[in-house]
């Protein structure tokens, strides 16, 4: 429950960006691209990304005191790093993409072999996950080694 209203929280506070209007839709240019963004995932995956991120933290910071993470600087200093990279995504998808482009986008989205689509790519993420923890356990372990050992 807590992501549904994050998310739309999240679309709340980047419609606060001007849109431009889309051709027969009706709808903002910043509200197709918003829709686009949505069915790929990137809103989803933005909320995803910061808790991972903020979990990260809390377990590296561990020593820090849980008053320090609910401060409400600290939750505004979270949801701000959210806002800034939807906006981010936003603004560079409105200026890149034509409106028939967006409508294209979504209609193909929006059917069953653009679900079919990101449904393959979501079963492709835990691989990539995978990978990189791999990889980052190796550069972590190379590291360690250089700096207590040195170049030997």
């Amino acid at each position: 429950m807590k992501t549904i209203h994050s998310k739309l929280a999240l679309l709340g506070i980047v419609l606060l960006v001007p849109g431009l209007a889309a051709a027969d839709t009706g709808k903002s240019k910043q509200d197709l691209v918003l829709e686009y963004l949505d069915y790929i995932g990137v809103i989803e995956s933005i909320e995803l990304s910061t808790e991972t991120m903020r979990m990260d933290y809390e377990e590296y910071y561990a020593f820090v005191p849980d008053t320090f993470w609910e401060d409400p600087r600290v939750e505004a200093a979270f949801d701000n790093y959210k806002v800034s990279l939807l906006r981010g995504y936003t603004e560079a998808l409105t200026e890149e993409l034509s409106d028939e482009e967006l409508d294209f986008l979504i209609e193909f989205y929006a059917s069953e072999e653009g679900k079919r689509v990101i449904a393959i790519g979501r079963r492709l993420d835990p691989l990539m996950v995978a990978a990189n923890s791999e990889a980052g356990g190796v550069f972590a372990d190379e590291l360690s080694y250089l700096l207590e050992y040195g170049d030997e």
